[in-house]
């Protein structure tokens, strides 16, 4: 299940990489008149913008990726471990993995995703303090 999940991400943060240049490419390239070669973007204040709201954005759908996927294998584990009890002591039961993805897809996708936005939004803060300190420090 981790091997899907980890699919995932890699394909997720192809495609946001590209439409992460897509975005940043909005900002006027302005040469240096005495050096040509010399090039600087100037950043437009709404694309500023738009670039914080798609790394807050990469944030919060890779903490879902990655939050979803604990959560499928914290599920196999609990149906092994309660499928497995002293009245069946006979023969070992498998873990449910399907049940978890169920269970994951169907019922707790709203509450996985909450709990992912309240973990990008910290690390997204701490991100921030992090941009803030190296700035202090120069």
């Amino acid at each position: 299940m981790p091997n899907i999940h980890y699919v995932m991400m890699i394909v997720f943060s192809v495609i946001w990489l590209g439409a992460f240049l897509c975005v940043v490419s909005l900002n006027e390239i302005k040469a240096d008149p005495l050096i040509p070669q010399n090039r600087d973007l100037v950043w437009d204040k709404k694309v500023s913008y738009a670039c914080l709201f798609m790394i807050f954005g990469y944030l919060w759908i890779t903490a879902w990726i990655e939050y979803t996927s604990r959560f499928i294998v914290i599920m196999g584990a609990s149906t092994y471990y309660f499928n497995n009890t002293r009245e069946n002591m006979d023969e070992e039961a498998p873990a449910d993995i399907a049940y978890g993805f169920e269970t994951a897809y169907g019922c707790h996708m709203g509450s996985i995703a909450f709990g992912a936005f309240m973990i990008a939004l910290v690390r997204f803060i701490k991100y921030v303090f992090y941009y803030l300190a190296k700035k202090l420090e120069k």
